[in-house]
């Protein structure tokens, strides 16, 4: 049996459990956040100086206006007025998320101080300590959960199909529900499997 890598798994099981709506949807705009990767980077180049690490973060035509917002802010930092400080920081903050996300093709909607998503923070921790055992754990047992729920309600409901008419739509209605869930899944490790593939083919040549 050909087994997945491990973040594809990982990727499998996020687009999967958000897809069936266990994680919510603002999971993925995590880079809008004051904890998340994007305000956190920038944090720590302006305490460094230096620009260079945020521009991955955007495409090269907006690296022009980052760079002028970040050596603008700078001017400001250590200001003895500290809201002169903080304003200066919040500025140069708007303005990186601000062109990270238009580069995702998603508009700016703000810096939001909601705690990142457990998935997310997990996520996010793996690639520090280079293992994904934690986060395949989590997203696993909450896939479980998701796939014994459907399977309950088909089971429970199928000893009283043929009882009545109502009875049995209420089968049909958690059978659907349940296949079509599993469907989904095979689906996307099938498509997971090839774009892994793919990719791999493409860093080859």
């Amino acid at each position: 049996m050909r087994k997945l890598h491990s973040t594809t798994l990982v990727l499998l099981l996020a687009s999967f459990i958000a897809a069936v709506g266990v994680l919510p949807q603002n999971v993925f705009a995590h880079c809008d956040t004051t904890q998340g990767p994007v305000v956190l980077e920038a944090r720590k180049a302006l305490e460094s100086g230096d620009v260079t690490p945020l521009l991955k973060w955007i495409t090269e035509d907006d690296e022009a206006e980052l760079t002028a917002a970040f050596n603008r802010t700078l001017k400001f930092r250590g200001n003895e007025d500290a809201e002169v400080s903080d304003m200066a920081d919040m500025y140069f903050l708007e303005t990186f998320v601000r062109l990270h996300r238009m580069s995702e093709g998603v508009g700016y909607t703000g810096i939001s101080n909601e705690p990142v998503a457990p998935a997310i923070a997990a996520a996010d921790l793996s690639l520090e300590t280079g293992s994904t055992d934690a986060l395949t754990d989590l997203l696993v047992g909450q896939l479980r959960e998701v796939i014994q729920e459907r399977f309950d309600a088909a089971l429970a409901s199928k000893a009283h199909a043929d009882h009545a008419v109502e009875a049995g739509r209420t089968y049909v209605h958690n059978y659907v529900l349940y296949t079509h869930l599993i469907e989904e899944l095979d689906h996307l490790i099938k498509h997971a499997a090839e774009a892994g593939h793919g990719a791999a083919a493409a860093h080859a040549h």
